[in-house]
């Protein structure tokens, strides 16, 4: 699937949970394994924290699922 720069996603992950990001950058989500994406409010992961704005690390293979939101 081809994502945007911007495009707001809805990521379910296996670390994080659920969380709104935005695309930091134009990417093929079946071409690339590491996803550029921000986050959108404040996420928690298992051992770590992000504020809005701040890069998410999100790898393909510990994503559930991907839904980008209009």
């Amino acid at each position: 699937m081809l994502i945007k720069k911007g495009q707001k996603l809805l990521i379910k992950h296996k670390r994080t949970g659920t969380f709104y990001a935005l695309a930091m950058r134009d990417f093929d989500t079946k071409n690339e394994s590491f996803w550029p994406v921000t986050a959108c409010e404040q996420v928690h992961g298992l051992n770590t924290y992000w504020v809005p704005g701040e890069e998410i690390p999100c790898r393909q293979s510990l994503v559930l699922s991907f839904i980008p939101v209009k």
